[in-house]
């Protein structure tokens, strides 16, 4: 406490903020004199809502069509390496 810039009171002196104590027994900072604010919570998130038939339907057939093109893809590699190379 005295690191802080606070006074060093002497033991012998009876402590007038508090009418239960009777003399200081201990000078240290022991927590906070009145009731702590609990912090705000913090806020909820968004509640995400669920995609109508229609999107997923969409959605399934941009998937599906992304698929058979990745698959040609991979069938033209597959045919490039089956032919002999010349030379």
């Amino acid at each position: 406490m005295i690191d802080l810039g606070r006074p060093e009171p002497t033991p012998e002196v009876t402590c007038s903020s508090c009418p239960r104590a009777r003399s200081i027994v201990a000078y240290q900072r022991v927590g906070p004199l009145g009731p702590l604010v609990p912090p705000p919570k913090p806020p909820r998130g968004v509640v995400k809502k669920q995609p109508g038939k229609s999107a997923l339907t969409r959605r399934l057939r941009e998937i599906e069509a992304e698929a058979a093109r990745l698959r040609a893809q991979l069938d033209e590699l597959d045919q490039g390496r089956s032919k002999p190379a010349r030379g």
